[in-house]
């Protein structure tokens, strides 16, 4: 009996590793978005920032 249980408890630790790793992709992706946000909001500072300078 405990032979058949054995690779059901090696398929739920596979299942979990998978959710894991899923879930820390979708962390990463949001933190490479965050990054490239704060990038793109300093290169639009830059454009103003003249043109207050010539008025």
């Amino acid at each position: 009996m405990a032979a058949l249980a054995m690779p059901d408890g090696a398929g739920r630790l596979v299942q979990r590793a998978r959710e894991h790793l899923c879930a820390l992709a979708v962390v990463l992706q949001h933190v490479k978005s965050h990054a490239l946000r704060r990038l793109d909001a300093h290169a639009r500072q830059a454009p103003q920032r003249l043109d207050q300078g010539v008025q």
